[in-house]
């Protein structure tokens, strides 16, 4: 497993409003001096078998993005919550989430309509993480940039 980008959101809301901030990072091509970095990492030139078009890659993740706000709009998170779950390659398996006050221990079980990671620790209390880093157990996954603050059940 190697990161190839990440996405950072940041949201905020009024009584009048929620606003978002959607930054998004893919590395297209590597460098030819392969830093030494603490997450190995790959690029989509290294993995495909054809040329990557910045423009057309850019085109197709705006088109994806204003079809999951309409969704979002309507339906909310609770609309993508299954297939984050889906998607989440480390559900259900032993993390480690660091955020400002702490580093917590336990089982991921995915996230909630909230958007909050659920982390089952000791006896399966659950804690609701709203933002920090996370990581797998095991020494050579690559680590997530997601989460930071903590509430519990």
């Amino acid at each position: 497993n190697k990161k190839i980008g990440g996405i950072l959101i940041e949201s905020t809301k009024n009584k009048q409003a929620t606003a978002v901030i959607i930054g998004i990072g893919i590395n297209i091509a590597n460098d030819n001096k392969k830093q030494k970095l603490k997450t190995p990492y790959t690029c989509l030139d290294d993995i495909s078998t054809h040329a990557t078009d910045p423009c057309e890659l850019i085109a197709n993740i705006v088109n994806n993005i204003d079809q999951g706000l309409t969704l979002f709009e309507q339906d909310g998170l609770k609309a993508f919550t299954d297939m984050w779950n889906q998607y989440d390659h480390s559900l259900n398996q032993e993390i480690t989430v660091a955020t400002n006050q702490t580093e917590m221990h336990g089982i991921n079980r995915g996230i909630n309509q909230n958007g909050e990671l659920i982390l089952s620790v000791n006896n399966n209390k659950k804690i609701y993480i709203h933002s920090g880093k996370i990581e797998k157990t095991a020494p050579s996954t690559p680590t997530i940039d997601a989460l930071n603050h903590a509430k519990d059940d």
